[in-house]
């Protein structure tokens, strides 16, 4: 019999919709009404709740998976995942303003976090645990650097945008580690239904994103530093011009 995703699982998902599409408006507005050259950290997070609503949307549609091992599996989050997971770093990066190389650097080892735990998701023996410990390994130097080496860049940056990074730095390392736990307990192992796997995911996802996109533009002193800091002659006009 295939594992499916009942009412429950169905009306999570549409909450994952909602949680994603409400924000991404009044982040629309937001940038709307942000002085022009200021809105780098806006455009990033409507990209992010944006392309999360979609692929809500798709999944709570009915589509957007494969029945693996007769159990149903979403391949539209790992869209959505490979998609806004980089965003979320270029956010922190930029906030942290931190080198060309090293976001490039995070982005590509997120990437490949992301790709390793879908293939795996997609084996049925107990070789898709090679695939799960292969994003483990892609992911630790991605914490390392959110909770050391990018906080002290981001000291260099100011006092309001050190705080806000550490804030959204914690939160996403804390959040993105519970990730593979739901891993293990939903596509791994099948120990949990494909409705708590639903609202498991939805809460990670709307906190991840959603969240993080009200905390992150609600911080204008930060924003206003880590502009400055990546560009100094850029803010001065800007401030110029106010």
């Amino acid at each position: 019999m295939v594992q499916e995703v009942s009412n429950s699982g169905k009306v999570a998902l549409w909450i994952g919709f909602v949680g994603m599409a409400l924000p991404t408006i009044i982040f629309y507005l937001w940038y709307v009404n942000e002085t022009p050259g200021k809105r780098k950290f806006h455009a990033i997070t409507i990209g992010i709740t944006g392309m999360a609503s979609i692929a809500y949307l798709f999944m709570a549609s009915g589509r957007g998976y494969y029945i693996v091992d007769d159990r149903q599996f979403y391949y539209m989050r790992y869209i959505d995942w490979v998609i806004t997971t980089p965003l979320l770093l270029l956010d922190l990066c930029a906030l942290a303003a931190c080198s060309t190389e090293k976001t490039m650097f995070l982005i590509l080892l997120d990437v490949l976090m992301i790709i390793s735990g879908a293939l795996g998701g997609l084996v049925t023996t107990g070789e898709k645990y090679v695939f799960w410990a292969m994003g483990m390994l892609f992911f630790i130097p991605i914490i390392y650097d959110l909770l050391v080496s990018l906080k002290a860049n981001a000291a260099k940056a100011g006092e309001a945008a050190v705080s806000s990074f550490n804030t959204l730095a914690l939160l996403t390392v804390v959040l993105w580690s519970a990730y593979p736990i739901v891993w293990i307990i939903a596509e791994g192992e099948g120990t949990v239904s494909p409705d708590v796997e639903a609202i498991l995911y939805v809460i990670l996802d709307v906190i991840a994103k959603s969240g993080f996109g009200f905390l992150l533009l609600t911080s204008r002193d930060a924003i206003a530093q880590a502009v400055a800091a990546s560009d100094p002659e850029g803010a001065q006009l800007l401030d110029a011009k106010q």
